[in-house]
Order: C-alpha cells, then structure tokens, then sequence
C-alpha cells in the first residue's frame, strides 16, 4: 500500500492504528500495513470555529486553515532535504457550516532511544549535527520554523534526527507573514522563544538557531535551559536576554564536555542575533563524531 492520508483508518482493512496523541483537535496516529509491516504517521487536526480560540491561539479560525496547509506545502519544499520528515500526502477537507479537518501523512519517527534521560558523548553530537543540518536546509530554502523545540526532534528506525514539525513556520523572506499568533501573543513555545522572538520582532533564521541551541543544551543535561537562565519575570527577562544570562549555562557543559566546546556552543545563544554562530558547534561536533 502507498503510503498516503487514509481517512477513516479504524475502519480500513489491513491497516492497524496506534494511538500516539489524542488532543481532542489534535491527533497523530501510526498506521501500519499489515500485509506489507510498513508504518507511517498520520497526523489530523480539526479546525475551530471562528470564535474559539485554543493553545494561545494556535488554531484559531481560518487562520488554521492557511496554516496547515502551509506547514504541507513547506514539509513538501523540504523534502529529500537532510533531517527534515519525509511528508507523503495531505488533504484538507471542508463543508458549509462544518469544521474543516486537515491531516498529513508522514514517515513514521520515533522518541528518543534514551528515553528522559540525557543524551551525551557520540549521539549526542550526532544530534547537533542532525539538527544544524536540518537548520542549514530550512535556511536555504528560506524557511524559519520559530518553534524547534525537544518534541520537535524525533528520530527515524536509522535513530537519525528529524525535525518534523511545522506548524509556526513562516518564509522570513516573505514580508507579509505573521510573525505573532492569532491572539496577539509570540509565536513559538514559550521556554525556546529567542529574544526577539519574544519581543514580536521580526524574525529570520537566527531565531531558530538560539532555539535549537537551547533544545540542545536540554537533551544533553536533562534540565530545561530557559529555567537556569530566567528565574523572575520570565518574560520580561528573556526580552532583556545579554550575556550573564547566557553563561550560566556554561559550567555544566564544561562538566560533561569541556571549556573549548562549552564556548562554542554558547555562541549559537548570543542575543545578539547577528552575532550568533551555530556553524562553529556543528563543525567541533562533526571533528568529535569523527574520532569515536
């Protein structure tokens, strides 16, 4: 069987269906072909109608609607590109007086082979390395995704990372994209906003370099970045981001790694973002994956 949308799996012979998320509005499911043992993922999401808003106005009117086929549109754009998901097949349906419901078809990923516990040493370079190229074909096809994030990382049956989801993205070379959510607050996940992510600023691919480097830094010590850098005002201080904040993430990547790589890898999170510098950590990690 083609891997493809199936619209009513539960109820398609030879296909078997495992739960992966229930939301309510959001559900992603793996499919499996019984008679060939190839699995995909599908991943469904209603729209809402046009009072109601949910998730800081993720979904929200017909705003949703543009945005999910945006995020097939640009999976599509990236495709074949490395450590981006493979997308398969969409379909947007739609009725008068009905909710729309969109669902995407994609290749089947996995959590992290370690579970919760942190990833250090070989793959973990591995993954930076996945991630930073996965960054470097967003950036050549002038794609910013605003919302990389650990959950956003998952791993195919070869454990490489992929980045898989898209639904923030936006072309930065496009001026008329929204750069906030339909209830006026930043877009993103709050604890990976870049400064000027959090500030409504206007964004380029820099905003996704400080947030994979703080996806990174939670991957390989287990402790979530943003919480060892902002303890007041949260907000208000990732708007103030400079230097002191940043640099109290260096001893414990002095720890597991050493002083050479904690200084590189701290400046992909410089909140300047013209300054900031991801190609350095990819480099060092590519020279330590490369002496076992």
């Amino acid at each position: 069987m083609v891997k493809r949308v199936i619209l009513e799996p539960e109820k398609t012979p030879g296909i078997k269906v495992e739960s992966i998320l229930n939301r309510g509005i959001v559900i992603i499911s793996r499919l499996t072909d019984e008679v060939t043992g190839e699995s995909w993922v599908q991943k469904k999401v209603l729209d809402l109608p046009d009072n109601h808003a949910l998730f800081g106005g993720l979904y929200h009117d017909k705003e949703a609607r543009k945005r999910l086929r945006r995020e097939f549109e640009v999976m599509k754009k990236l495709s074949g590109c490395p450590n981006i998901a493979e997308v398969y097949d969409h379909q947007f349906l739609d009725a008068p007086g009905e909710k729309g419901i969109s669902i995407l078809a994609m290749e089947e990923l996995f959590s992290s082979p370690n579970g919760s516990v942190p990833i250090q040493g070989k793959p973990f370079f591995k993954y930076v390395v996945g991630v930073c190229n996965s960054l470097d074909s967003m950036k050549a096809k002038g794609i910013v995704n605003r919302d990389v994030k650990p959950k956003n990382v998952l791993y195919n049956l070869n454990q490489d990372p992929k980045l898989f989801d898209f639904d923030w993205c936006k072309d930065y070379l496009d001026i008329s994209s929204f750069f906030r959510s339909a209830s006026g607050a930043p877009t993103g996940t709050k604890w990976y906003r870049s400064p000027e992510q959090q500030r409504m600023e206007d964004l380029d691919y820099k905003t996704d370099t400080y947030s994979a480097a703080l996806t990174m830094y939670e991957i390989t010590t287990g402790r979530i970045a943003s919480s060892v850098m902002f303890m007041e005002d949260f907000e208000e201080d990732v708007e103030r981001c400079n230097e002191r904040h940043v640099n109290k993430l260096r001893p414990r990547l002095v720890e597991i790694y050493s002083e050479d790589y904690a200084d590189i890898f701290l400046r992909a999170l410089n909140p300047e973002r013209e300054k900031r510098d991801i190609d350095s950590l990819k480099k060092i990690s590519l020279e330590m994956l490369a002496r076992g």
